[in-house]
């Protein structure tokens, strides 16, 4: 997994590194319009980066920062006839070398050494044409065939180091003029900071991809890439000045830059351990991190599972009686019907309410109202099978469906010799009951519609009875001379099923 910031940074890296480069090339241009290189003018031991290779770097540089800096269309292939235009020149340096060779026998194009009889001449060596085909081949290919560039700019960086390591510990065949591999300092450091910067630019499409990545791999290639070439380098330069100076022969310096390589390769193998020890650590607190945070989460939404089925319980459930509320039959009652409707067997409905409901409430209070209505529920709930199901619709109205056949003479009577045995009040019920076939159009409302008809129908037949006993008792009153009593009683019209 790469670091996204990590790898936007590393990516303006090379965009200023190919600016550096591109600097480096302008300035030597210059100096070599301005006659400033001239063989007295240049330390001894040295070399100066020849115009053509200037030019070539000054025109790498400025494509790696076209692309890294102006991703536009137009940038890209600005930089793309630029790296060909390069790679033109190191192949007419190559086919230049490879004709010399062959006419005259000898390697007189390594440009970069300071000779007199090269002072003059703008052709490349071999080793630096070589590094402009690669670097600007690289440069081409950095977006189509990532692989392929980044072992393209890791040959022409390979080449660079063998021409810095040249100077560092005085290896003329390394960069002497005219040979296959003639190259400047400033040539080499160039080469290096521009295969850099090749890399660098989209590292994720590389093989050095590895390096921004937070992964166990990444970590020790940061930590370990940098020490282990700089590592081999300083104990070269060592040995080469202690040679220098008498302390030791050359088989001698052989020897201990062995000894010194040895023990550094064992030190880095204990930093690596080290750093894979930590990261192990790291990793397993990480673990244990997630493995905690896991279960929390686990926790939670355990407590938000049974806190939704709470809320949907609460939904469908009437606070007051424990029963289903009218949403919640409603619920049921779909199912019911689909069921009896598939099956072709009749449905029965039960409508119910509590006689006298208002009367309580008014004269006792609500709460002698609420007990009024939980006997209700509780005497109804008692009544029918667990398989029967009970909601109270709102108020004083029961509804119930019914699994069994019972006839509905024989509903009514169960619930009106239904009484308390716990000392409460017994409700007073008026009853409805519905039964009959399901139908396509049929609805639960039509069905509660039905029952609460029937229901209501019953209560009128009640009232109009209670209504001829106390005709009779008020007649008989009234011979003695007292007030006939106001009757007090509720009329609804029956709604059709």
């Amino acid at each position: 997994m790469l670091n996204a910031e990590r790898e936007a940074a590393v990516e303006a890296t090379a965009g200023r590194i190919g600016a550096s480069v591109a600097l480096l090339g302008g300035v030597t241009l210059v100096g070599w319009s301005l006659d400033l290189f001239a063989a007295d003018a240049v330390p001894p031991g040295l070399a100066v980066m020849r115009p053509s290779t200037a030019a070539c770097f000054l025109g790498l540089g400025v494509a790696i920062a076209l692309r890294v800096r102006q991703k536009t269309l137009a940038s890209s292939v600005a930089a793309n006839s630029i790296a060909v235009a390069v790679g033109l020149v190191g192949l007419g340096g190559i086919v230049g070398c490879a004709v010399d060779a062959l006419s005259v026998g000898e390697r007189a194009h390594g440009f970069d050494a300071r000779a007199a009889d090269a002072a003059t001449s703008s052709a490349m060596s071999l080793a630096t044409s070589c590094v402009f085909v690669w670097l600007s081949s690289a440069l081409a290919l950095r977006s189509r065939a990532p692989r392929v560039s980044s072992a393209l700019a890791s040959a022409a960086a390979v080449v660079g180091l063998c021409g810095a390591a040249g100077y560092a510990f005085g290896v003329r065949s390394l960069y002497a003029p005219g040979g296959l591999n003639a190259m400047s300092l400033p040539t080499a450091l160039a080469t290096l900071l521009t295969a850099g910067a090749v890399v660098a630019y989209r590292v994720r499409h590389g093989v050095f991809s590895v390096v921004l990545s937070d992964a166990s791999g990444g970590i020790v290639a940061r930590r370990l890439l940098p020490a282990i070439p700089a590592s081999v380098l300083c104990l070269g330069v060592v040995a080469q000045v202690l040679v220098r100076v008498g302390a030791f022969d050359d088989r001698a310096a052989l020897a201990m830059l062995s000894v010194f390589a040895a023990t550094g390769a064992g030190a880095l193998t204990l930093r690596m351990a080290h750093l894979l020890r930590s990261l192990d650590v790291r990793r397993l607190a990480a673990e244990a991190e997630l493995a905690a945070a896991a279960e929390g989460l686990a926790q939670e939404v355990e407590v938000r599972r049974r806190a939704e089925l709470a809320a949907q319980e609460a939904s469908v459930t009437d606070s007051l009686t424990g029963l289903l509320n009218r949403r919640g039959f409603a619920l049921v009652a779909t199912r019911f019907l689909a069921e009896r409707r598939r099956d072709g067997r009749p449905a029965t409905v039960v409508f119910a309410d509590v006689d006298g409901l208002k009367r309580v409430n008014d004269e006792e209070g609500h709460a002698a109202g609420d007990a009024l209505i939980r006997a209700a529920a509780d005497r109804l709930a008692a009544v029918f099978r667990e398989s029967d199901v009970v909601a109270r619709m709102g108020g004083d109205e029961f509804a119930i469906l019914l699994s069994g056949a019972d006839a509905p003479e024989t509903l009514v009577e169960r619930v009106a010799t239904a009484g308390g045995d716990d000392g409460r009040r017994a409700p007073s019920l008026s009853v409805g009951v519905w039964r009959g076939e399901v139908g396509p159009e049929t609805t639960i409302d039509g069905l509660l519609s039905a029952a609460d008809a029937r229901m209501y129908a019953a209560k009128r037949a009640r009232k109009r009875a209670r209504g001829e006993t106390a005709t009779q008792a008020i007649s008989i009153r009234a011979a003695d001379g007292s007030a006939p009593a106001p009757l007090a009683g509720r009329s609804r019209s029956e709604t059709p099923a």
